[in-house]
């Protein structure tokens, strides 16, 4: 584990559908970095990665291969973004999360005449 004091942080949010979401928190030195679209994009290619290959921990997701760049893994991907941009980049944690399936909403017989609703809207 990489100790992060004196780094700035930058959380980015991705939600794919509405049914997986996640957050993922990056490190770097100067905030000069998170202004460039480079570094937004290595964000959000991060949080992708997340969603979609579902790491159990930073270093398993370091270690996969990048989405965006087959053939190289996450980690050798954000060394290159850090160059590119002269700031270390780490990835300091993240969140993954699943929509839960949906209960079923019980179907309820309706009343057999309209004269059934309105006693039913008045008794209650």
């Amino acid at each position: 584990m990489v100790a992060h004091a004196g780094f700035e942080r930058w959380i980015e949010a991705y939600s794919h559908d509405g049914r997986i979401g996640v957050l993922v928190e990056l490190a770097f030195h100067d905030s000069f970095a998170a202004k460039t679209e480079e570094f937004r994009r290595a964000a959000r290619d991060v949080a992708l990665q997340v969603a979609a290959m579902a790491p159990e921990s930073v270093d398993a997701l370091l270690g996969q291969d990048c989405l965006k760049q087959p053939g190289v893994s996450v980690a050798d991907y954000l060394e290159a973004m850090s160059m590119l941009l002269g700031d270390r980049i780490d990835v300091v944690r993240f969140e993954r999360w699943v929509a839960m399936a949906q209960r079923p909403v019980p179907e309820v017989d309706p009343p057999q005449s309209p004269g059934g609703v309105v006693r039913m809207l008045r008794s209650a």
